[in-house]
């Protein structure tokens, strides 16, 4: 399909065929004249004070009609160029021709819902016509000569003949227009309307109907094989003559449970008493009857007076008490029991439950981050990302716990595991979880005993057991991901910085290698590899320092108190997502945007979702934050795989020259503290710093402040010669020390 401005605009109307709108999204994020044109077209959209277009003289561009042959696809080819020369050369007709196609598309696309007084309207606009009898009775009306009376009376009939013809044609007119009104404008007759009401009434009357009978007229229980049971002080001196079929009759209230058993009594008698007794005691449990004599007593102590009763023919003479016998019930020989198999637990629900902000969930099938709606669920596999300046809180089960992404933080769902029956593996970031405080006033769960929230964590190939063992408990995990210091790097077990800290409550960590400890607030341990394994060898139990300063990102009073530019830019920089298009088409344009803590943003976004094209391109953009943050995005996604130098070594040949490009390829990689203890490594990256790239120039000096910790005021956006100044101090350095950072032993 091939990616022109009337298949561009269907895209982001959303009327393509799935397939169709991945193949334009694909050609669309692969050309930057195209994401520039789908931004300028946004923009203009909702440009105020654009003109529309002048219908005649030489300002007008394009004729309408065209245009509309045009989005109908109907143009001939050879117009169809001149049609989007204009609008790609005029913001006027981009808008209204974008600004059509949507109105169409809405329009075509949804039944139009029309107001009845608006069609009472057009009903009124139609003359109606005049009755004939009054054209009649005004031509009779008229003065006459007396010197014509034939000529009158001609009149007369002439009149009453034009006026009958003339009442037939406006019949006839009017019954075609009205025949040529469409359905959807003609008013819904009465009964149409009034029957969703009547239907909903009827139904209401009838359910407090049956709910009044019930009470009235309680129907006869049932004991689960079909018998009747019926109650003694309805029996009224005999029984219902629609049991004497030969079934058992089983009375309410009497210690008897021959009818579970479905065997017919040898022999019933009543005896005849007051109907006013005491109540009748409750029937014996099911097993004491089954494990009982086989003759059950059907008169519990005391006796039973019910009024006489007679099955056929009424008894003559009447028995003192009524004896049910019930045989014995042995089980079929050679049967088992089926064993009781336990219902598996559910996985607990997860749910987005931030009301403003922005998290990103990875849809496999259209190959993109998109923005999850407030109150999605969220399930086990799923990727999703927290993108700076937003946080995301995630409700575990039904007031289980509450876990918050912090921004800037990628994360996926667990299925159930060993470790836990749900849990989050971590990719990079912060994540805080916490149990959800128990409902005061509710006696049940304040009497009961707590159970600790226990949860899984994954971090790359290892799985972890998190149990949150109070109700104030407040646990927080941080994976900071480690950046290669030379080309290629292999990092062995240490792919990852990460803590684990308990400001209030205790936790019980295991860390899969059967090493269990307990943390209790404040206080913190380290995750990384090498430190749990430096523990795991010593002689003696290790013991964690204190916590003496809570971070900023786990303290709630300091992360509320965000400064009110942050706030607004946030605000503008959420309108910039649009829930039914991948990230990469939501802020992919922002980097070029005029304000810096947006571009930023977006540049931080794309990095979080490991998008190495849009990293590189932002290289070059115009605000220093941007590509500050390209750099650290790129060395954060480099050791991730084994190709990813050779797909960035591609992308940065496309964008700089040859050699540029393998110098910012070679900073990218980075630099250890050994490499600057070389003369020759500091000479080099020195001699960057005054280099005719700007990019080239930031990258170095990062590297050389990261590891010396040193600025000397460089600044790589200043002109050469203040730039000077600076790169001699550091020149001078490496000829006293012999390198940026002086060789031990030297």
């Amino acid at each position: 399909m091939r990616l022109t401005l009337r298949t561009l605009l269907a895209y982001l109307d959303d009327i393509l065929e799935p397939a169709q709108a991945k193949e334009i999204g694909s050609k669309i994020s692969e050309s930057n004249f195209a994401v520039d044109l789908v931004n300028r077209i946004r923009d203009v959209m909702r440009r105020r004070r654009l003109t529309s277009p002048d219908l005649e003289g030489p300002a007008s561009g394009l004729d309408p009609n065209v245009v509309a042959e045009y989005l109908d696809n109907v143009l001939p080819p050879e117009k169809v160029p001149d049609v989007e020369r204009v609008c790609l050369e005029s913001d006027v007709h981009l808008a209204e021709a974008a600004a059509c196609h949507q109105i169409l598309t809405a329009a075509l696309g949804e039944p139009v819902q029309i107001l009845h007084q608006s069609r009472e309207h057009m009903y009124a606009l139609v003359p109606v016509a005049k009755p004939a009898a009054a054209q009649v009775e005004e031509a009779v009306q008229r003065p006459i000569a007396n010197d014509e009376p034939s000529k009158a009376t001609a009149s007369v009939e002439h009149v009453e003949r034009k006026a009958a013809a003339k009442t037939v044609a406006e019949t006839d007119t009017g019954t075609e227009f009205e025949n040529a009104i469409p359905d959807f404008l003609r008013p819904r007759p009465l009964w149409k309307r009034a029957m969703p009401y009547t239907v909903v009434g009827l139904i209401a009357v009838v359910w407090v109907g049956l709910l009044y009978m019930g009470d009235i007229f309680p129907e006869a229980a049932s004991d689960g094989t079909g018998e009747v049971v019926a109650d003694g002080a309805n029996l009224n001196g005999q029984l219902a003559g629609n049991i004497n079929d030969g079934r058992p009759l089983s009375i309410s209230g009497a210690n008897s449970d021959a009818g579970d058993f479905g065997t017919e009594p040898d022999n019933i008698a009543t005896t005849p008493s007051p109907m006013n007794e005491e109540p009748i005691d409750p029937p014996a449990p099911l097993d004491e009857a089954v494990g009982g004599d086989p003759v059950v007593d059907a008169v519990p102590p005391g006796g039973l007076n019910l009024p006489a009763a007679t099955v056929g023919k009424p008894a003559t003479e009447p028995a003192d008490k009524v004896a049910v016998n019930v045989p014995e019930v042995k089980p079929k020989p050679g049967a088992v029991p089926a064993p009781v198999v336990a219902p598996a637990p559910a996985a607990p629900l997860l749910q987005y439950n931030s009301p403003s902000g922005i998290l990103l969930r990875y849809d496999s099938l259209a190959e993109g981050w998109m923005v999850m709606s407030p109150r999605a669920i969220i399930h086990p596999g799923e990727r999703f990302a927290a993108p700076e300046p937003f946080d995301a809180v995630i409700n575990i089960g039904d007031a289980l716990a509450r876990a918050t992404l912090v921004s800037g933080s990628v994360a996926r769902i667990l299925p159930p595991t060993k470790a836990a029956g749900i849990g989050f593996g971590i990719e990079q970031g912060r994540v805080i979880l916490q149990p959800v405080s128990k409902s005061v006033g509710n006696n049940e769960d304040e009497n009961a005993e707590e159970k600790p929230v226990v949860l899984a964590v994954a971090v790359r190939d290892e799985l972890w057991r998190v149990e949150l063992l109070s109700q104030n408990t407040v646990c927080g995990i941080e994976i900071i991901p480690v950046q290669p210091s030379q080309p290629d790097q292999e990092f062995g077990i240490d792919m990852y910085f990460g803590r684990i800290f308990v400001t209030a409550g205790s936790v019980r960590f295991a860390d899969g290698t059967g090493k269990v400890q307990l943390i209790n607030g404040p206080g913190w341990r380290s995750l990384t590899p090498s430190d749990r394994a430096a523990e795991a060898n010593a002689p003696a139990p290790v013991t964690g320092p204190p916590l003496l300063t809570i971070p900023v990102w786990l303290d709630p009073v300091a992360r509320k108190s965000v400064d009110r530019t942050v706030k607004r830019s946030a605000t503008l920089y959420a309108r910039e997502f649009d829930v039914k298009r991948p990230l990469a088409e939501n802020v992919h344009s922002l980097i070029k945007d005029d304000r810096p803590y947006i571009s930023a943003l977006a540049v931080k976004s794309l990095a979080l979702t490991g998008n190495y094209t849009a990293m590189a391109e932002a290289l070059n953009a115009a605000h220093e934050e941007s590509r500050m943050a390209a750099i650290i995005g790129l060395r954060n996604w480099l050791p991730l795989k084994k190709e990813n130098g050779e797909l960035l070594k591609q992308t940065l040949q496309k964008r700089f020259a040859p050699k540029e490009a393998d110098i910012v390829l070679r900073l990218l990689w980075g630099y250890s503290e050994a490499d600057l203890t070389d003369r020759a490594t500091s000479e080099q990256l020195v001699m960057w710093l005054d280099d005719n790239s700007l990019i080239v120039r930031e990258a170095a000096f990062y590297h050389i402040y990261r590891l010396t910790a040193t600025k000397y005021d460089y600044v790589a956006l200043r002109p050469p010669a203040q730039r000077r100044a600076a790169i001699n101090r550091w020149e001078e350095r490496i000829k006293e020390e012999g390198a940026l950072i002086a060789p031990v032993g030297e």
